[in-house]
């Protein structure tokens, strides 16, 4: 996973191929096998692991979370949305299947329904940046929201994700006069 995360994606693949040999191992490592390899850009490769762990383990919601990422990258929308869909059956309360679910509308230009999982994502995780970030780009495409309320909108994502958060102080001014920087 370190090594996957690292983008050292040929390493990571040789040792998950390696604990593939050992017994009992398989539910464990095909869905991180897999989700390397699309990360890697082989996709078609992924999709065979991922669904060979979904079959072996159907409630695993990192399995289904990871087949759903690369049938997005595959731009199979639909059948992405879907299985995020259970996947957030597994795990209702968790934000990503939503937020995912939304990019999937948003690459097929449904921003009313993207917008809606955007804000179903939220309602789960307050702060997640990526939701609040796609959520106020996509009302630049709605026409029916002024640019007055899309600064309104995002100045209250702005204060609720900051509510809880102290603000840091200040040190006092050594001088008077502008401020001297030396390199």
């Amino acid at each position: 996973i370190a090594l996957a995360q690292l983008r050292r994606f040929d390493e990571a693949e040789a040792l998950w191929r390696r604990l593939l040999n050992i017994p009992g191992e398989e539910r464990a490592v095909l869905p991180n096998l897999g989700r390397a390899l699309d990360k890697a850009g082989r996709h078609d490769e992924a999709l065979q692991f991922l669904s060979r762990a979904v079959a072996l383990a159907p409630q695993d919601y990192v399995a289904r979370i990871n087949l759903a990422a690369c049938l997005y990258s595959l731009g199979h929308f639909a059948q992405s949305r879907e299985q995020n869909s259970i996947a957030s059956a597994l795990q209702p309360g968790i934000a990503q299947p939503h937020f995912n679910m939304g990019c999937a509308w948003e690459a097929e230009l449904n921003f009313a329904r993207s917008i809606a999982c955007y804000e179903q994502a939220l309602s789960l995780e307050l702060a997640h940046q990526e939701a609040t970030r796609n959520r106020l780009f996509l009302e630049h495409f709605l026409p029916e929201i002024t640019p007055q309320q899309r600064l309104a909108h995002a100045c209250e994502r702005g204060d609720e994700i900051c509510r809880g958060i102290s603000r840091m102080r200040l040190p006092a001014q050594r001088r008077p006069g502008p401020l001297r920087v030396g390199l």
